[in-house]
């Protein structure tokens, strides 16, 4: 008798679970998936606000950045301090798209731009010492997605102001609840 009552148990939970996960919406209605341009774009939305906002490393106090320069491109080794420092010139620019999908998705903070090479932002006339980045920004380095799979992506990256204020690691980009979020760091972190 109790194996048969395992065994009825077993089966209505089975079939419970099966009807919890039918989706609500039928498959038709769903919204067709995002062009790789746009989830690209949002990955690298979701990088730049942790670095800017998050991981600036002035601990729990608000960013102490008023402007955010983004190299225009993918920079393969972002996260290494050479390689991510000593490009001259990015290839290829990023797209149309993924840089609409990065403004859109940060629309309302900092003042971002996207720049050619690093010289056009550090040392200038409004930085305050050779290695700052002017008009009290921080300058962003990001490198290729690499995608895990549809929900997981890992990005290289360097933020650098100043001397004393730069950061080189890969974090990992997740999707959750629709929208893409940092869910940590992959490997080494180099500080300055």
């Amino acid at each position: 008798m109790v194996p048969f009552l395992l065994f009825a148990a077993t089966a209505c939970a089975t079939e419970a679970a099966s009807t919890r996960e039918t989706p609500a919406v039928p498959p038709d209605s769903r919204p067709a998936a995002i062009d790789l341009a746009s989830r690209t774009g949002l990955v690298y939305a979701a990088v730049l606000h942790q670095l800017v906002e998050v991981d600036h490393g002035y601990g729990n106090a608000p960013s102490p950045y008023r402007r955010v320069y983004v190299i225009d491109g993918a920079v393969p080794h972002a996260a290494d301090v050479r390689g991510g420092a000593g490009f001259r010139r990015v290839a290829h620019p990023f797209g149309a798209g993924v840089k609409q999908r990065i403004t859109q998705r940060l629309d309302g903070a900092r003042p971002l731009v996207f720049v050619r090479s690093r010289a056009e932002v550090i040392g200038g006339r409004t930085s305050r010492s050779p290695g700052e980045v002017m008009d009290r920004g921080v300058l962003v380095t990001l490198g290729p997605v690499k995608w895990i799979n549809g929900g997981t992506a890992r990005v290289a990256n360097n933020r650098w102001a100043a001397g004393k204020d730069g950061q080189w690691l890969v974090y990992t980009v997740k999707l959750r609840h629709g929208h893409w979020r940092v869910a940590g760091i992959h490997g080494a972190v180099t500080i300055s």
